[in-house]
């Protein structure tokens, strides 16, 4: 309702002082009443009307009718645009429309997304799982988590890491587009599998690589390994713990040089073979066999040891015999031999060294030797015609030849005695100075020469002496000349 005089004036009247006070305090306490209810439009003249606690509207029962205009329309409030007026929201609780900006929901799922579930509708999706992985659900569907793999796993994002279900060998885990039998699997724990057609073809095991192939395992030497087909070095599994590798070109098992049945075996088809600057090493039994080369008479396969000389072709070497009897190896002696010595076998394949062939030794003395009547006296030996083993001492044990290697010995004694006519003259051989080996007895003659010999077993450290013996009565001498006194032993056999 508007004011109401404070007082009525007529002609006349004088304005006091009082008067005029109470008029202000009027306007002053009851502002309000001067400017409400207005009768018409109010112009800020571009001023702003700041301060306000809310805007009362009346329901115009239409929407705004001018440009940058607010109306109430029932429990609408719209806005003209300048083209034509909307509603700014929904009032009383109810959403606001997409066509209006909102997402026309009351509500959503907690840890889900928007979506448009239709053109102008928006809809929640359900709970995504944490750490999964968004994908997409298609026109009208709502978008999920993870990648579904077979196994109804799903790839997840966690410490960093991308990690992919286990997949199987029909659908591997990571695959193809255009095959999806075509990729990656885990197989087990701590195996990592590569599909092909859907068959494993190489692993990562803990530690070890496998690898599958129904053909040949081949290199390329360069450009698109598609081309892998052109290689001509390919490995290739015969059959059961034997393995093949050729290096002409062939991708078949036909080829057979190595003739091996256990373990690993490794055939080089073509011109070239094992080239190595370090050992070929092999722990099984018959770690390496050479087989024939043809068919013709001496045509085995041979093991040679090329010359020392720069760019050398000479060789040495060993071959088998066109036809063997039996199989046959030989054991090797456990060290090497002494000098001389040579290989024998005991008839079972087992090797040994042999005494060389020429041992023994031939000595003589020089001068005359006095020999004492009725005594049996050891010839000594100041002089040696040959001893290739050690067997006699010109300055220790003159007397003796002993075998320093093990063996039976043709032993043979000559001396020749100084003149005299009585008594007899004897001509002994002894072993280790116990034991007589062979005697011979005569009758004495002038300047009587005797020869005494026998076979001797002798083992390692045996030695033999000649021994002389006469009954002259009186002193006799052993002659020295060429042949006189000469003691000898030779090992046969």
């Amino acid at each position: 309702m508007a004011g109401a005089r404070d007082r009525t004036f007529n002609a006349g009247d004088v304005l006091l002082a009082s008067q005029l006070n109470s008029v202000q305090d009027y306007f002053l306490n009851n502002a309000l009443l001067v400017l409400s209810p207005l009768t018409g439009s109010i112009d800020a003249a571009g001023f702003d009307i700041t301060a306000l606690d809310e805007l009362a509207f009346n329901d115009a029962a239409v929407n705004a009718s001018a440009t940058r205009r607010l109306r109430a329309n029932a429990a609408n409030l719209t806005w003209h645009d300048g083209t034509v007026a909307g509603r700014l929201f929904y009032a009383g609780g109810t959403d606001v429309p997409v066509a209006d900006g909102g997402t026309g929901l009351s509500s959503g799922t907690s840890g889900g997304v928007l979506y448009f579930s239709a053109t102008g509708t928006i809809a929640s999706s359900a709970l995504l799982t944490t750490n999964r992985l968004v994908r997409g659900g298609g026109a009208g569907a709502a978008p999920v988590t993870g990648i579904l793999s077979d196994d109804n796993t799903n790839v997840t994002l966690t410490s960093g890491q991308l990690l992919l279900p286990n997949g199987t060998d029909a659908l591997p885990a990571l695959a193809s587009t255009t095959q999806t039998n075509l990729g990656l699997r885990r197989l087990d724990t701590d195996v990592i599998v590569v599909i092909s057609g859907g068959t494993q073809k190489f692993a990562v095991a803990g530690t070890n690589v496998k690898i599958r192939t129904d053909t040949a395992l081949s290199w390329v030497s360069g450009g698109d390994l598609s081309n892998a087909i052109a290689s001509d070095l390919f490995l290739n599994r015969a059959a059961a713990n034997i393995l093949i590798l050729t290096n002409d070109g062939s991708t078949t098992n036909t080829a057979d040089l190595g003739r091996a049945t256990t373990r690993v075996r490794q055939i080089f088809a073509g011109t070239s073979g094992i080239d190595s600057t370090g050992p070929i090493v092999s722990s099984v039994q018959r770690a390496f066999e050479l087989g024939p080369f043809g068919t013709l008479a001496g045509q085995t396969g041979a093991t040679r040891f090329l010359e020392l000389a720069a760019n050398g072709t000479n060789y040495v070497g060993f071959k088998s015999a066109d036809a063997l009897a039996a199989n046959v190896i030989w054991t090797l002696p456990t060290a090497d031999g002494t000098a001389n010595q040579t290989l024998q076998t005991n008839g079972s394949a087992v090797l040994s060294w042999a005494a060389p062939l020429d041992i023994g030794a031939r000595v003589f003395n020089s001068a005359n030797i006095s020999i004492s009547n009725a005594t049996t006296t050891a010839v000594t030996f100041d002089s040696e015609r040959w001893d290739t083993d050690t067997i006699h001492s010109v300055s220790v044990n003159t007397s003796r030849l002993t075998a320093t290697t093990a063996g039976k010995y043709v032993v043979i004694g000559q001396v020749e005695w100084d003149s005299g006519t009585t008594g007899f003259r004897y001509a002994e051989i002894f072993l280790n100075g116990l034991t007589r080996l062979a005697v011979i007895r005569q009758i004495a003659v002038d300047s009587s020469q005797q020869v005494v010999g026998t076979i001797a077993n002798l083992a390692a450290a045996d030695y033999v002496e000649l021994r002389v013996h006469h009954t002259q009565g009186a002193a006799l001498s052993l002659i020295a000349s060429a042949q006189n006194p000469d003691f000898m032993m030779q090992k046969i056999g």
